[in-house]
């Protein structure tokens, strides 16, 4: 995924960005079937089509980004890691919310799961100790998405204006 904007917020945002790339692809670990750490979101069905699943996550990452530019809009608020923990805190948990709610199709329902516990975890880590490390860890255990899901998910990204906006790309 390639986030062309510039400003404080991209290097949050390219952790986050990297995790939801994953999204893309197919394999995984273990789903034990529950909410995935996420707060009372249960894990996906695997019942979403490819078109609704770009269109749900090209929306949550623009969502992400207007969020973030609003929060970065005044730097000198964000002068420690507690500062940028409290500021980007909300942003990132309802956009690890959104990416939860997003209904892959069956064959990327595990690893979508995988993903949604790892957004799940970092923003947990943020919130409650200001754990900006957690963001650099996110995407480490995430194998990359094939190829060719990566085409097919792309087509459909070039002709969504939410994907276009956000600068979101399989790629």
């Amino acid at each position: 995924m390639k986030l062309r904007k510039i400003g404080v917020w991209a290097v949050l945002g390219a952790f986050a960005l990297t995790a939801a790339i994953g999204l893309a692809a197919c394999g995984g670990g273990d789903d034990d079937g529950g909410d995935g750490g996420g707060g009372g979101i249960a894990s996906s069905g695997g019942t979403g089509s490819d078109e609704k699943y770009v269109a749900d996550l090209c929306k949550a990452t623009l969502d992400f980004s207007k969020a973030m530019d609003k929060v970065t809009a005044d730097p000198s608020k964000l002068n420690n890691a507690s500062d940028i923990s409290k500021a980007f805190s909300a942003p990132f948990e309802d956009y690890a919310k959104a990416v939860a709610k997003a209904k892959p199709p069956k064959d990327l329902k595990e690893y979508h799961d995988n993903v949604v516990k790892a957004l799940n975890d970092a923003s947990k880590a943020i919130k409650g100790g200001g754990n900006l490390d957690a963001l650099g860890a996110l995407g480490d255990d995430l194998p990359d998405p094939p190829q060719a899901t990566q085409d097919r998910l792309q087509k459909i990204a070039d002709k969504n204006k939410d994907c276009a906006d956000a600068d979101f790309s399989f790629d």
